[in-house]
């Protein structure tokens, strides 16, 4: 993989919430909040536990016109992404 897909740059010299290819494909860290998302245009967006997430249904409503595909991850929990698992 490493050989296939080398990154840009030594993983210790990367930011912390980035990962970044030569290919200029990215993985970015967001931090929580609706308004975080609206800093980028992402292709893919992958929440983890967002049932536990308090502005999740703004999120995700953020992330809705840009994002090709969206990834709800979570244990079990009322609220906005229990709602939509049990649409």
């Amino acid at each position: 993989m490493k050989e296939r897909f080398p990154l840009a740059m030594r993983p210790e010299d990367l930011p912390a919430n980035k990962l970044v290819w030569r290919n200029n494909s990215v993985i970015q860290a967001v931090g929580a909040g609706a308004d975080q998302i609206r800093l980028y245009h992402p292709t893919v967006v992958i929440w983890d536990e967002m049932a536990f997430m308090e502005e999740a249904a703004a999120s995700f409503g953020a992330a809705t016109p840009v994002a090709k595909q969206m990834l709800c991850v979570s244990s079990a929990g009322p609220g906005f992404f229990g709602d939509i698992c049990t649409r």
